[in-house]
């Protein structure tokens, strides 16, 4: 379990590490980039520019221009490494509760004494052995581990998505203006 986790945070680093190498080439660029903005600005709309220094646009320029995709998908795959072990325990501890408190009552076996057969027909078997409960749960088991994983592996992806929608900047003419 020591050397899973271990690879867990090995890769969420990786990832990490090739996100900020790349970023810094990108930061490189903007700023180039902001300089000559900067400087097209000044001779076609010098109005706009009116209170803002070259630091402060290049910080605007920045945040506009850097493509934002790249983080956001570093962010969700780090969630799911680090994540879904720890949804997994949870499920596992949910699923052994309702095994042992919930679904299993101890007289009650009924579930396990109806059959559809192949042509549709509801049969009830009149001996059971319990075992059978047992087997049924287990196919239970795994339908919630399924679908509960699946239903994690969404909810993260929804939470980054509206997170990266919701803080999209406007044009750089947008946010000049917005920072005035």
């Amino acid at each position: 379990m020591i050397a899973f986790l271990a690879t867990i945070i090995l890769l969420s680093a990786a990832a990490y590490g090739a996100y900020y190498v790349w970023k810094r080439r990108i930061d490189a660029d903007l700023a180039e980039g902001a300089v000559a903005e900067y400087e097209r600005l000044e001779r076609a709309e010098p109005a706009l520019l009116d209170g803002l220094d070259r630091n402060g646009f290049a910080e605007i320029y920045a945040r506009v221009e850097m493509p934002r995709f790249p983080g956001y998908a570093v962010a969700v795959l780090i969630a799911f490494l680090l994540g879904t072990p720890v949804f997994l325990a949870l499920l596992t501890g949910g699923d052994y509760l309702l095994t042992e408190h919930v679904f299993v009552p101890p007289d009650d076996m009924e579930g396990t004494n109806i059959f559809i057969d192949d042509a549709g027909q509801t049969r009830v078997f009149a001996e059971v052995p319990p075992e059978a409960t047992m087997y049924y749960l287990e196919d239970l088991g795994g339908f919630f581990y399924f679908f509960g994983l699946l239903g994690f592996w969404i909810v993260i992806v929804i939470y980054f998505m509206q997170r990266y929608h919701a803080r999209t900047p406007g044009s750089v003419r947008d946010e000049i203006l917005r920072a005035r």
